[in-house]
């Protein structure tokens, strides 16, 4: 009787057999090994200690996926979720849960001496700036950074926590506003996760005028390992949006936009501060001194009289050249030209860096005279609206703040409007003098 023996192909199939049960027991144990006893075995917030985390009790909050490497170097979002909110009220207060540190920021810079406002005519407005003494009071000045833990955010900087809304103020956030907000039944936000970002400003802060006063200068006084790290979120990245931000040092990469957005993140930054044209005086002054030195300004004294107006914006005037010629035949010395608006920051810096004198309506061509140097003149047409922003500034950077109001110039509307020409040479007349200008 003949022994039966195992062919050769036979025990080639064994072999491998045995081979890929032992790979796959390691790699099933390398596996399970990495889910349940690695500290952060995938990205994002989808499993931490091998167990769903919902990381904050917000309303019903739901974290869906997490899609990308959980890098600091990277911003891209590393995952989203969503939260659902209950009849959600709205607190002012200053009172958030997951706060890190809480940093009162300190900017040790010179102020130049203010000149008080002056007000030409019964409508102009500026008593509203309290001036006792050489010096402008009346408006809360310190600075606050927070860092907060696990935070979901909205782009205009709206806490949300325990399916409710929280605002440090309630100061340019009309949307929550008592007379406007309106308690709806539920709502439901879906938003991407970031490692870090920071938001600053309010519900406005994309405005242009609201942007180069309140909110720069907020971002521009933010630690700098904060910044490089950190996505920031706005409501509208506009073109200057990403200009001021260059100016900083941070990259487009880094913006987030989208109006009224909810974001999740790990490590949120925000700061509680002054704004809605009752500016902060450390944070201009500060800024003033970043120009001066990154555009080379203040090294000539200034020589040009300006005047601008608005074409095809609203608050034009629609008799500006009849203006321009009651000023030549007035003063024929004096050689007035016609405002230039400039895309590039530096450009505009320059250029406003040079006049001596400007006049223009209320608008946000005024943020500019940050550029101007101490005890240079700007006159200020307010129109049906008053606004005091360019008052505080003005104020804060040592210029003759001349101030009037024609109420019949609308605030909104986009038309031509014609203007009282005898009240308005008369402010250019006053300002003139107040610089030294004429006697």
């Amino acid at each position: 009787m003949m022994k039966k023996t195992n062919s050769p192909r036979k025990r080639t199939n064994l072999a491998v057999i045995i081979i890929s049960s032992v790979l796959i027991s390691t790699f099933l144990l390398t596996f399970l090994q990495f889910c349940f006893f690695s500290e952060n075995p995938f990205p994002g917030p989808i499993i931490q200690n091998g167990i769903l985390s919902k990381l904050q009790l917000e309303g019903d909050t739901n974290i869906k996926t997490a899609y990308h490497d959980n890098s600091q170097s990277s911003f891209l979002p590393l995952g989203e979720g969503s939260v659902t909110l209950h009849r959600p009220q709205v607190f002012t207060t200053s009172a958030i849960k997951g706060i890190v540190s809480r940093e009162e920021i300190d900017i040790n810079i010179d102020i130049p001496e203010p000149h008080e406002v002056i007000r030409i005519g019964e409508h102009a407005m500026g008593g509203h700036l309290p001036f006792q003494r050489g010096s402008f009071s009346g408006i809360r000045q310190n600075i606050v950074l927070y860092h907060v833990e696990n935070a979901t955010f909205l782009s205009e900087a709206v806490f949300i926590q325990d399916g409710d809304y929280y605002l440090f103020t309630q100061a340019c956030h009309p949307r929550y506003w008592p007379m406007f907000y309106k308690t709806p039944p539920s709502v439901t936000y879906n938003y991407k996760i970031y490692q870090s970002a920071i938001c600053l400003g309010h519900q406005h802060s994309s405005d242009f005028g609201h942007w180069f006063l309140e909110v720069l200068p907020a971002y521009a006084i933010m630690p700098e390992e904060i910044l490089k790290k950190s996505v920031v979120v706005v409501p509208f990245k506009r073109e200057f949006v990403i200009f001021g931000f260059e100016f900083i040092g941070v990259k487009e990469e880094q913006i987030v936009e989208g109006d009224n957005i909810p974001i999740f993140a790990y490590h949120y930054y925000t700061m509680d501060y002054t704004f809605c044209g009752d500016l902060n005086k450390y944070l201009i002054a500060k800024m003033r001194q970043m120009f001066i030195e990154r555009f080379n300004l203040a090294k000539e004294p200034p020589t040009e009289y300006v005047t601008f107006n608005r074409p095809n914006m609203s608050r034009c005037i629609g008799n500006y050249k009849h203006l321009r010629n009651e000023l030549r035949e007035k003063w024929p010395s004096i050689k007035f030209s016609d405002g230039i608006y400039y895309k590039s920051l530096k450009d505009q810096a320059v250029y406003f860096d040079k006049i001596k004198f400007l006049f223009a309506v209320h608008g946000s061509v005024l943020a500019n005279i940050i550029f101007m140097q101490p005890n240079t003149v700007v006159v200020d047409l307010q129109m049906e609206q008053w606004l005091l922003s360019f008052l505080w500034l003005s104020a804060y950077t040592g210029k003759f703040m001349v101030v009037g109001r024609d109420p019949r110039i609308s605030w909104r509307g986009i038309k031509p409007n014609i203007i009282d020409l005898k009240y308005a040479v008369s402010l250019i007349e006053a300002g003139l003098k107040a610089g030294g200008y004429i006697p």
